[in-house]
């Protein structure tokens, strides 16, 4: 049994390793065939986005963005092409936003009912009052 599971898992770990390298070699030959200038923005952004891990779907992935414009090229600079949508776009995509929910009895999230001149001096509305110098502070 056990061996059975660790042939496969050579199997696995090999057709695995080989699907990388040909996504890799696809990337390559992708931004092999590009302008030179496009090559170096594109390159540059890969490189330098911290978020981006070192793995060709990732790669693949900023390629198609490029292609379908989600990433264009700006000023010799790879940025998204929208980084937020209107209000009216999300509405018409999302629907109407949700109600702001309340708490665990239903009640909405409202200021402070308690006047501000019941609140302590200290700014701490808790029942503890501030320690005053002098005062003995150890537990006995």
């Amino acid at each position: 049994m056990m061996d059975k599971r660790v042939q496969s898992w050579i199997v696995t770990e090999q057709a695995n390793r080989d699907r990388r390298a040909v996504q890799w070699r696809t990337a390559r030959r992708d931004i092999a065939a590009r302008d030179p200038g496009v090559r170096h923005a594109l390159l540059t952004y890969w490189n330098g986005h911290r978020w981006l891990p070192g793995d060709p779907s990732y790669l693949l992935d900023v390629l198609h963005g490029f292609d379908h414009g989600r990433l264009v090229l700006l000023n010799g600079v790879i940025v998204a092409h929208r980084v937020v949508i209107p209000v009216s776009e999300a509405i018409a995509a999302f629907g109407k936003p949700k109600p702001v929910s309340g708490d665990w009895f239903g009640r909405r999230a409202s200021k402070s009912t308690t006047p501000r001149a019941q609140i302590p001096s200290h700014g701490h509305p808790g029942p503890y009052k501030p320690r005053q110098e002098g005062e003995n502070h150890e537990r006995q």
